[in-house]
């Protein structure tokens, strides 16, 4: 058995998106080996999850090119995962001259350049002409929809066909800007389920206001999929939550947050599905109210 590191990182800033997408990366890529994710200890990190799944965590005390050579120096891998918006081309090439007979696969969505043997870009609307002159002209190129990182959970829970009840609210595992908390105080009408983890910063005032609003529910640390076959409506951004979205058949508002998110929110608007470029309760208000979010997106 061969040894993979996936480098990447998780908290209340940076989100839950890396890892839970890296979970799925290890399974279909790397399923037959020694697998160690190679994390930092950030507040509000999911690294539990990591353990949960059955993989290893090594920490890192910083996001310096000298901790990551030592550790693998420790475990000598045959491939070096990156997944990290901290970690750029010159990292990466740092990379490859030390450790020449490493593997490195590089996950992207930004169409940044690397250097890298693989780079994977699992978008449904991504294009491997973006690459050009941006990558060696050895690199491996993984793009679009045929390579989109998709749970077993999704797949399991679309063959189910439960009754169809209230809206959902996913903003990421973090949900730094607390739109959240914002949507459930404008929305508190509605039978609202908000799914959220425990690095929500603003989790006790959610919880307070589900105390007195008691059609508000939270899900804590819970599986999207099945939240998904069982809503009328979801409220997401245009993220790796929206192709899973798409996946499921499930309507949807899609609320941009986050400048890396730009493309995925173009390719939808182009096929006519519900986007807020920013974040306005009244807006998504009125979408719900009109219906329009309501009707069954076609699939793109």
């Amino acid at each position: 058995m061969q040894t993979v590191i996936i480098r990447a990182d998780s908290s209340s800033t940076i989100g839950t998106g890396h890892i839970m997408r890296d979970l799925v990366l290890a399974k279909r890529y790397f399923c037959t080996d020694r697998v160690i994710f190679a994390t930092q200890a950030l507040s509000g990190n999911i690294n539990y999850k990591i353990e949960e799944m059955g993989y290893e965590v090594a920490l890192l005390e910083s996001n310096e090119y000298t901790a990551f050579k030592t550790l693998l120096e420790t475990y000598t891998p045959k491939t070096v995962a990156i997944d990290h918006y901290g970690i750029d081309y010159e990292f990466e090439k740092k990379l490859k001259t030390d450790f020449p007979k490493t593997e490195l696969f590089v996950v992207d969505d930004l169409y940044k350049k690397h250097h890298c043997d693989i780079l994977l870009n699992h978008n449904i609307n991504a294009k491997c002409q973006n690459y050009k002159d941006l990558l060696p002209p050895y690199t491996k190129l993984l793009c679009g929809a045929k390579y989109t990182l998709i749970r077993e959970s999704f797949y399991q829970a679309k063959k189910q066909k439960p009754k169809k009840e209230g809206i959902m609210i996913s903003l990421g595992g973090s949900d730094p800007l607390g739109l959240s908390l914002k949507l459930a105080r404008t929305l508190k009408r509605f039978e609202l389920h908000i799914y959220t983890t425990s690095s929500f910063a603003k989790l006790q005032e959610l919880q307070k206001l589900a105390f007195v609003y008691r059609n508000i529910h939270i899900h804590l640390n819970e599986d999207l999929a099945y939240a998904m076959a069982r809503h009328k409506l979801a409220i997401i951004t245009p993220s790796t939550v929206s192709y899973e979205a798409l996946f499921m058949g499930i309507p949807f508002i899609a609320i941009k947050v986050a400048d890396n998110q730009e493309s995925m929110a173009d390719y939808l608007k182009k096929r006519n599905f519900c986007v807020l470029e920013k974040f306005s309760a009244k807006k998504v208000y009125n979408c719900i109210k009109k219906g329009v979010a309501c009707k069954k997106n076609k699939k793109p």
